[in-house]
């Protein structure tokens, strides 16, 4: 992983702690919100790589805004974007402490029927809230966008979030 952070414009209340993930057009870092006191993710689109392969860079930015403020338990929450410098786009995320489904899977081996059966529940939940409340379908589900947080309730169970 690369070693040096992105700049965010002087208005941001964000501050890179490190990166925690790369995708196909884009890179994930992990940032404290210095007015919320919160831990947030932050994700720079590439906009040219994603234009280079007729994709539009825009399009989860439309889709995130589409949800809003709303909040459901199984879905990523959005905060807002920024603008950078460098002409990409910066989507601000929850930030979800434990790790994407993959690596949960490839640390353990397996999962047991029991916790199979209620992150696939979760999964369900997340999927028909974006489908019956917003008319989305999720059309990049993968081991690797399906990540795990602790939950407040029970700290042996992360939950899951899409």
């Amino acid at each position: 992983m690369a070693s040096t952070l992105p700049l965010l414009p002087t208005s941001s209340s964000l501050r890179m702690v490190r990166e925690v993930g790369r995708g196909a057009f884009g890179v994930v870092y992990e940032c404290d919100d210095i007015k919320t006191k919160q831990k947030r993710a932050f994700k720079i689109v590439d906009v040219e790589r994603a234009r280079k392969r007729f994709l539009d860079p825009w399009n989860e930015y439309h889709i995130l805004s589409q949800i809003g403020a709303h909040t459901h338990p199984h879905v990523i929450q959005f905060y807002g974007s920024v603008h950078l410098p460098s002409g990409d786009l910066g989507l601000i995320l929850e930030y979800c402490d434990c790790e994407h489904m993959r690596s949960f899977l490839l640390k353990r081996g397996h999962l047991l029927e029991l916790d199979a059966k209620m992150y696939m529940q979760q999964l369900a939940l997340g999927l028909m809230y974006l489908y019956y409340q917003h008319r989305i379908v999720h059309r990049d589900l993968k081991l690797e966008n399906l990540f795990l947080c602790t939950s407040k309730s029970d700290d042996t169970h992360p939950i899951l979030k899409i």
